[in-house]
């Protein structure tokens, strides 16, 4: 299990820290614009839309969701697996503005002082 983590292998969705957020959705904005997890963590977004439809997506690790207009909250999880940074993207049409509703999702890499301490310790 350890040479499969070290490998770069996902952790099943239900093996991974979850980190969650409420997001609202709005022309032309999400709140928060920015959302912060680490590599191996289940990402879970409520969404709502406070106005029109809207939809959100982070095309790198295929996830997308419809947020309807009326503040129905809709939930989206997936396992941010991969270190870096990614756009956040309305997915959905709403209106003038909506190539410019961007947000940014940073995934920061898995502490390497594990990994290295057990590299450290062979004889």
């Amino acid at each position: 299990m350890t040479l499969a983590l070290f490998v770069g292998a996902s952790p099943s969705p239900a093996d991974a820290p979850v980190k969650s957020f409420e997001v609202a959705a709005s022309r032309y904005k999400f709140d928060p614009e920015n959302l912060e997890v680490d590599e191996g963590d289940r990402v879970v977004l409520k969404m709502r839309s406070v106005d029109v439809a809207h939809g959100l997506a982070v095309k790198e690790f295929n996830a997308q969701a419809a947020i309807p207009k009326g503040g129905e909250v809709v939930t989206l999880e997936f396992v941010a697996s991969k270190a870096g940074t990614y756009a956040i993207e309305c997915s959905e049409y709403c209106g003038r503005g909506h190539k410019g509703m961007k947000g940014q999702l940073v995934v920061h890499p898995k502490a390497a002082g594990r990994r290295d301490a057990r590299r450290d310790a062979r004889p």
